[in-house]
């Protein structure tokens, strides 16, 4: 659900956690005496500690498409054992004593239906929340779409496991729909849905409650509705809050008919929240007894440095209706908005507390984890290689004995101009602003010169077991979600094109251009030619395109590879600096199917130069000299790896030297 699939977005935010009629979702005790707040308290979270992995897609997992797609929602089974869900088309499970323990099973709990039929409401589906009384009867509501021709139809079902949650049916469609637009699918209509959001809660009036999320059709905003029921065994008995009462219900648009749209409407109960920085829905809700409130989380949009940016919001309650102001943890890349060679991206974070007495894991004391999806973006293969990571939080009265625990970092880097030489200074602090000492700081340059440099661009890793043939080749300013928003001008030169497995032979034809562009096809706007090379003897790929109009796609011919093996992909190119974020080389992964399936992508970037590295003084300060720098524009980079505990951190300059 992240990538590729058509009209998919992540809606995520921290915020919208409103539920009317004032019903606390916490039905447990409270795990810690519950500090009392003075009126200057103002609660926050700090990070804790380093992320770790928990699921790592490219060891763990039990096919390709295997990777964490949904938050994660652990529960406690009838045997005292934790599962929780590893959705995706195949929906599979984690299992372990603890949650600290879990392991991935390969044994498929849902399997999707895959049913064309939109009426039918059982085609792509993952399994997307749970609860249970006793571990043994498991409730799920479970995600499905319909991406097809234009359109993104999304809509929440009911699913059921009587064994402990090893394997779940659904009632036999489209009596197992839990709630939907009153609209029937229709192409070309991009994405509009009701789809599930939030984990399920039981709250003390016993009714079970969870958030869920309204696209409009055309809408580019949605909005959040608040579903309860009394009766978790019939998806026909839930019921959305309509701005007074649960009087809000969820028709059928492919069975009944003059539908009064208005009247399926759920309200949107998150207008009145101060502090929104966008629209979308919670996935993350819990009980603090240290703080004695409610807490949200989620991803979010916010206003940085100037910059508009995502990260890992939260908010807190008294009484689930009044939510203060968002606050941020920190700057977390949300993964469709990077890609294949860029930064980490990710999603479907969530809050948990691996020793919470519930068994649906809805409360936190003093400490938690923040759970997440990441998209291994930087590692150059695109969408399949995500995983299940965590990191450790804890809640405090202030903000001051928050930004004291807290591990991350700043870096801050200036420059002063001599005779011959440029010096760059700065400090490296907590953020509370005690220096690190005795760390290293690496300085980089990446020259914005006008010729750019010659560079191998590599990729390695491993042919999937089910691909027998690939191409190789390149995309401008087109198939790639890292792109610039706007379409950019481009110029590449390519020297050699490399695909290598054990035996060391390069199976990629005319990978010199030796018989110019017999070996390539080429479609777009752009220009692709080959000449002679201006790097010595032997040719080259000349590719160029102009901004604001002109895409570029090129594709070798179809080589084999072996199916499990190890491989090195490398383009050797120079890449003009205007040319940066406008594309990628490819390398696209063809199974029996004859339709690429995977593919790896190294996007256009400039390679930077390490300068040299230095080390903090007890202040935390740095200072490295550069002598005589070649004329040109710089952004020199210090940065600051982490030290295994101390989160890393980064600072950037942009300077002429004439």
């Amino acid at each position: 659900m992240i990538f590729p699939k058509s009209g998919r977005q992540f809606l995520v935010a921290a915020v919208l956690l409103i539920f009317a009629c004032n019903i606390p979702p916490f039905t447990g005790q409270s795990q810690t005496e519950t500090p009392i707040p003075s009126e200057a308290s103002d609660p926050t979270i700090a990070i804790t500690g380093p992320v770790e992995v928990v699921y790592d897609w490219s060891t763990d997992r039990c096919d390709f498409r295997d990777w964490p797609d949904m938050p994660l929602r652990p529960f406690r089974d009838a045997n005292g054992m934790v599962q929780a869900n590893r959705s995706q088309e195949s929906n599979r499970r984690f299992m372990g004593p603890e949650l600290d323990s879990i392991e991935a099973l390969c044994d498929v709990t849902l399997q999707s239906s895959l049913d064309p039929n939109p009426s039918k409401y059982n085609n792509h589906q993952w399994m997307q929340a749970f609860y249970t009384e006793d571990g043994q009867t498991v409730h799920a509501i479970v995600h499905n779409e319909e991406n097809n021709e234009g359109s993104s139809y999304h809509n929440m079902t009911y699913a059921v496991s009587t064994d402990a949650g090893a394997t779940f049916q659904q009632p036999d469609p489209p009596a197992h729909l839990v709630a939907t637009m009153p609209l029937k699918f229709e192409k070309g209509l991009g994405l509009y849905s009701m789809s599930s959001g939030s984990n399920i809660i039981k709250g003390k009036d016993g009714y079970y409650y969870t958030l869920a999320l309204r696209q409009e059709i055309n809408v580019g905003d949605s909005h959040v509705c608040l579903l309860r029921t009394d009766d978790l065994s019939d998806p026909a008995a839930w019921r959305g809050w309509g701005g007074s009462a649960f009087d809000v219900s969820f028709v059928n648009p492919y069975l009944e008919t003059d539908i009064d749209p208005v009247k399926h409407d759920c309200a949107d109960i998150a207008p009145n929240v101060p502090g929104r920085a966008s629209l979308g829905v919670g996935e993350s809700l819990i009980y603090s007894s240290y703080l004695d409130k409610y807490v949200s989380l989620g991803l979010s949009q916010y206003w940085g440095t100037g910059n508009l940016q995502w990260g890992v919001a939260y908010s807190m309650s008294d009484d689930l209706i009044h939510w203060d102001v968002n606050k941020f943890l920190g700057e977390m890349r949300f993964g469709a908005q990077t890609g294949a060679g860029g930064d980490d991206g990710y999603g479907y974070v969530i809050l948990l507390d691996p020793d919470s007495p519930s068994r649906n894991f809805e409360t936190a004391d003093q400490s938690a984890y923040v759970y997440a999806t990441r998209m291994n973006h930087f590692s150059a293969m695109t969408w399949p290689d995500m995983d299940l990571v965590r990191f450790p939080v804890e809640f405090f009265m202030s903000e001051e004995q928050a930004l004291q625990a807290d591990v991350r970092t700043q870096v801050e880097v200036g420059r002063r101009l001599g005779a011959d030489q440029i010096t760059f200074f700065g400090t490296l602090q907590k953020l509370d602003g005690v220096p690190v000492a005795g760390a290293e700081v690496e300085i980089l340059s990446m020259p914005d010169d006008e010729i750019g440099q010659v560079y191998e661009y590599t990729y390695t890793g491993t042919i999937p077991e089910n691909v027998k043939k690939a191409v190789a080749g390149l995309r401008v300013n087109t198939e790639c979600g890292f792109c610039r928003e706007y379409r950019a001008g481009s110029e590449i030169f390519i020297y050699e094109l490399s695909y290598k497995e054990q035996d060391g032979a390069n199976r990629i034809q005319g990978n010199r251009f030796q018989n110019g562009m017999d070996n390539f096809f080429k479609w777009g706007a752009g220009e692709v030619v080959v000449t002679p090379s201006d790097q010595g003897e032997g040719r080259m790929m000349h590719v160029k395109s102009v901004g604001g109009q002109e895409d570029i796609g090129l594709n070798s011919w179809e080589f084999t590879v072996t199916p499990g093996a190890t491989f090195t992909y490398t383009v050797k190119a120079r890449v003009i600096p205007g040319s940066y974020d406008t594309g990628f080389f490819g390398l696209f992964l063809i199974p029996g199917t004859g339709q690429e399936a995977y593919r790896v992508a190294i996007p256009f970037f400039n390679p930077p130069t390490v300068l040299g590295t230095v080390t903090t003084d007890t202040n935390g300060a740095f200072e490295f000299v550069w002598q005589n720098a070649p004329s040109g524009t710089y952004e020199i980079k210090a940065s600051y790896a982490g030290d295994g505990r101390d989160w890393p951190s980064s600072d950037v300059i942009k300077f002429l030297v004439e």
